[in-house]
């Protein structure tokens, strides 16, 4: 006797609940997403299991993928937060997953040619902080995207890909949605679920620029002002809710200043969204800083800056 679809499809909905009983999350989800080609309604009752086993194991290494090692032979910690998988760290390659090199800048403001530079241009905070990138090491030869997945592996590790601004909000509402990780009752208070447990935020804004004439970097702070408790610097003993654990990279402007800045202060990240096509424009980003308690996403910056880079799992 043959199996009427509607059989087939019970088969994948009663495969779904089997997966969900033993935590396996991904394989509910393709078996799931299997039964609904025929239901296209769905199961309310497999769609709130499947929201909760994802919740489940926020915070841990990624099912199957714990840690990736991008071409240089350093490895990543990961993260699963609702149904995304994070590096936990941030990217500190020199090189594409073919193996093209991408080379160091500290001056070019080139939209054309892929850069990376060291964080407050010091070597000795690449292993903690990871490289600053600009749009074109990020992109490599990708054109911009907001498809969420992005498409685009750009300079990430085979099997993982650059963040579109979608994803960026995708995290972003999920976070939000999910009162463990917001301070107070504003549910825009979030940033301290996602910042790193670390004395390293700073309550000053500073600055490292190149000074020409002088023949040196001349570095100036500003004091940023009062403390909030939903800020990501207050009580940071009860920062990184959700184990993405942003680090305060700060940026590097090489024009028209050549300066460093917010070190200490600000994490920033790059999506492969840009604001137009023209090479000189800009591209949105994704961070906070250490006197915020909500995100400033969909804030742009020149593609010539360089910020870090996080990747996410295809």
């Amino acid at each position: 006797m043959l199996t009427s679809p509607a059989l087939h499809a019970q088969d994948f909905l009663q495969k779904a609940k089997k997966f969900l009983d033993a935590g396996e999350c991904e394989k509910a989800k393709l078996a799931y997403e299997a039964y609904k080609v025929e239901n296209p309604g769905g199961d309310a009752g497999v769609e709130q299991r499947m929201d909760e086993c994802w919740k489940k194991f926020d915070g841990q290494p990624c099912p199957g993928t714990p840690t990736v090692t991008d071409y240089d032979g350093h490895t990543y910690n990961t993260v699963r937060i609702g149904k995304q998988c994070w590096m936990k760290e941030n990217l500190r390659t020199k090189h594409y997953a073919n193996g093209t090199e991408i080379s160091f800048s500290d001056l070019d403001t080139s939209t054309t040619i892929g850069y990376y530079s060291w964080p407050n241009h010091n070597i000795g905070f690449v292993e903690k902080y990871g490289y600053l990138y600009n749009w074109k090491a990020l992109m490599g030869n990708s054109s911009s995207s907001n498809a969420n997945p992005s498409g685009v592996q750009g300079i990430c590790p085979a099997g993982w890909h650059v963040p579109s601004k979608a994803e960026w909000i995708q995290l972003d509402e999920y976070v939000s949605s999910q009162s463990k990780y917001v301070c107070g009752s504003d549910n825009k208070n979030k940033a301290k679920a996602l910042a790193s447990v670390s004395s390293q935020w700073s309550l000053y804004d500073t600055l490292k620029t190149w000074k020409d004439w002088a023949g040196k970097w001349e570095v100036e702070s500003h004091y940023k002002g009062a403390v909030g408790n939903c800020d990501v610097i207050s009580n940071q003993g009860i920062n990184n809710e959700t184990g993405f654990s942003a680090l305060p990279a700060g940026s590097f402007d090489p024009y028209p200043y050549r300066r460093y800045y917010s070190f200490g202060y600000s994490a920033d990240f790059w999506s492969t969204t840009e604001c137009s096509t023209s090479p000189t424009a800009n591209a949105f980003s994704y961070g906070f800083c250490s006197l915020s308690s909500s995100i400033f996403i969909g804030v742009y910056k020149l593609k010539f800056d360089y910020i870090s880079v996080r990747c996410v799992r295809d």
